[in-house]
């Protein structure tokens, strides 16, 4: 589970020791929690740094956004961080790393999933039985769960998991997606 993209190991070390330098009394134990190891907690703990790059201990959610963007990294390396950092900005402009951990964690310690669980989230979005999701029912989903999604996020979604190009998400392309990424 790479938070951003690939570091060789000995690069990595040595952003995680840069990040213990400018915050000496950070203490990754403070932010372990079920499904995040403490070497993750480093890890998005020098992602964060690399972020902040003013070192102030809070990052610009519009500009990291943007930035994120333009380095045009293969989708699935950035999207637990996108999507973390999208959660964020509805919030407000700017995040500290415990709403950085709040965010990301939940992502990083989601179960794989199982054809049934991938099944009943099926079913939710294909409310009326037609056997394929399209635009408006992920649309009525995310407004019936209090998200917050543009349509460009929605189309990106459905573009995402669209293997054919129709225009819709059938049950096959939908686990699919969701298997393939649980690696994630």
């Amino acid at each position: 589970r790479t938070i951003l993209a690939p570091v060789q190991p000995d690069e990595l070390e040595a952003v995680i020791a840069k990040a213990e330098e400018v915050v000496p009394d950070f203490d990754p134990q403070d932010y372990v929690r079920p499904g995040v190891t403490e070497a993750e907690v480093k890890e998005m703990k020098a992602a964060f740094d690399l972020i902040d790059s003013d070192g102030k201990g809070k990052i610009n959610l519009e500009d990291c956004i943007d930035s994120m963007e333009n380095l045009g990294w293969d989708r699935l390396e950035q999207e637990p961080l996108m999507v973390a950092l999208r959660t964020c900005r509805r919030k407000g402009h700017k995040m500290d790393f415990s709403g950085f951990i709040d965010a990301i964690a939940p992502l990083l310690s989601a179960a794989e999933p199982t054809q049934e669980s991938v099944r009943r989230a099926w079913r939710l979005l294909d409310e009326n039985r037609k056997g394929h999701i399209d635009m408006e029912d992920l649309s009525r989903a995310v407004h019936s769960h209090g998200l917050e999604l543009s349509v460009e996020e929605l189309r990106d979604m459905v573009a995402y998991c669209d293997g054919n190009g129709s225009g819709e998400i059938t049950f096959d392309e939908f686990y699919q997606m969701l298997s393939h990424n649980s690696s994630i």
